[in-house]
């Protein structure tokens, strides 16, 4: 699956530059964005909270799937 979707790599980027000089403020932002994101990855998240308390991570999803 991932490699017949890579065959398409050229053409989505395409697509997406198109779409990034549209006029459509919500449409180009978000074509930028998803260029940005696949060229230099997502911005890193920064974690904050007390170091010398023990790290709890929540999942949250439905529960039929996880």
């Amino acid at each position: 699956m991932r490699a017949a979707a890579r065959e398409h790599t050229s053409e989505a980027i395409e697509r997406l530059a198109f779409w990034m000089r549209s006029e459509n403020p919500r449409v180009s932002v978000a074509a930028a964005s998803a260029l940005l994101d696949r060229a230099w990855g997502r911005a890193a998240q920064a974690i904050s909270g007390d170091v010398e308390a023990p790290l709890i991570i929540n999942i949250v999803g439905d529960d039929a799937k996880l």
